[in-house]
């Protein structure tokens, strides 16, 4: 302090000071409970499961053991409620990009595959589908029937190869 103002500005800070909520930072050599205390003034839940995270969209194909690794990293890293709903929001977005851009890309295989039988059978599509649709129905048993029902039902080359077993047994 070099003057009457400086003293009178530090007295009048240390006076806002006083009764406000302070936090001591723990230092290096800090015991675990010293630490847990500072967690809990900064709202760390005192457990790992009583986060009070979003709830999932799906609950059928969540993945509620790896949620339960998460709580207990969140837990041990310190992370208030805010901060672990945060993050879980910011994971949640993540992977619904993510999603996102995989079934844009499924959608935009299927339609390409599309467009080249089209191209290929010309004006026998409609007939040749008709076709390959019955030698699933005929022929698949349930495991094979969901696989041509999906990507593989979309695979020009397994199309086409339905199509001449079709041709084959169907019409023969």
């Amino acid at each position: 302090i070099t003057d009457p103002n400086s003293l009178v500005k530090s007295f009048i800070h240390a006076q806002k000071l006083v009764g406000a909520d302070k936090i001591a930072i723990p230092g290096k050599n800090a015991t675990p409970d010293e630490r847990d205390e500072f967690y809990k003034k900064l709202g760390r839940p005192d457990t790992a499961d009583a986060y009070d995270l979003p709830k999932p969209k799906d609950e059928q194909t969540y993945d509620y053991e790896s949620e339960k690794l998460l709580r207990g990293a969140m837990h041990g890293l310190g992370l208030s409620n805010a901060q672990a709903v945060g993050l879980v929001n910011f994971l949640n977005e993540q992977a619904d990009t993510q999603i996102q851009a995989i079934i844009e890309a499924e959608e935009q295989a299927i339609e390409g595959a599309r467009g080249a039988l089209k191209k290929e059978w010309g004006a026998a599509y409609d007939k040749n589908m008709a076709i390959a649709q019955r030698v699933i129905k005929d022929f698949a048993d349930k495991d094979a029937f969901e696989a041509l029902q999906g990507d593989l039902g979309n695979n020009p080359a397994v199309l086409n190869m339905l199509v001449e077993i079709g041709k084959k047994t169907l019409e023969a």
